[in-house]
């Protein structure tokens, strides 16, 4: 994978400025220094960062990721030809063994195709150029814990782009059976049985009034006027088993 190289910035910010093992450690790798100073600035604020440094390039940051030096890189998209950004992110969160590295991608955020891409590479969080700093921490603080996050805007693009490839959701018909109460169907299975408002009420230890009141009920909703149109009704769609059997 050939990506362009970042300028040398191990002493920008000191190798171990404000390092602590008890918390997250945030790489950031970004090719323009304003852009990188910006970042980990915004990082470092964050009450579960405990380091937040540069890496000189994207092999050190593989280097770093692999030494377990580094939970979550920062990763700023750079618009080049020569920069393979889903590539390097693949790399990144399979390069230390039993202990994931998750990446978190900052980029113009118009490209759904990119997005996709690298979300297929194991990106955890996106966040566009134009969000605030506040998702820059939310989607970082997201990733520490184990969760991931994308910007509203982004969220919008990818559910755009794969809404089309979503399997279509069946929607079972409604029927007059459906408006039946569930003691309702119970009855009604009973009828199809061959009880009659006696024997049912025997059964569902309820009284016989009780019974008549919910097979009217019953002969209302399903629009017929017997008992055996009730049942015609019911056979399509249930399989009775006789008393007998």
């Amino acid at each position: 994978m050939t990506v362009t190289e970042l300028p040398n910035t191990a002493r920008e910010f000191g190798d171990a400025h404000g390092r602590d093992s008890g918390r997250a450690r945030v790489l950031v790798v970004c090719g323009e220094q304003i852009m990188r100073s910006g970042l980990i600035s915004v990082l470092r604020g964050m009450p579960d960062v405990g380091w937040v440094g540069p890496a000189v390039n994207s092999e050190a940051a593989l280097k770093m990721a692999a030494a377990d030096k580094a939970d979550v890189v920062v990763l700023d998209h750079c618009p080049s030809p020569r920069w393979d950004g889903p590539g390097l992110t693949q790399r990144l969160t399979a390069v230390r063994p039993g202990g994931e590295v998750g990446v978190v991608v900052v980029s113009e955020g118009t490209d759904s195709e990119l997005l996709l891409r690298y979300l297929q590479a194991g990106a955890r969080g996106l966040v566009s150029r134009r969000s605030s700093a506040v998702d820059l921490v939310s989607a970082v603080d997201a990733v520490v814990r184990g969760q991931a996050m994308l910007s509203p805007s982004i969220t919008r693009l990818v559910l755009d782009a794969t809404a089309p490839y979503l399997p279509a959701v069946a929607h079972k018909p409604v029927t007059a059976l459906d408006s039946l109460t569930q003691r309702e169907h119970e009855i009604l299975i009973l009828v199809a049985d061959g009880l009659s408002n006696a024997e049912i009420a025997q059964v569902l230890h309820v009284s016989y009034k009780t019974v008549k009141f919910h097979v009217s009920n019953i002969l209302r909703k399903l629009s017929v006027r017997t008992r055996a149109q009730a049942i015609v009704y019911l056979r399509p769609t249930v399989t009775i088993a006789s008393r007998a059997g």
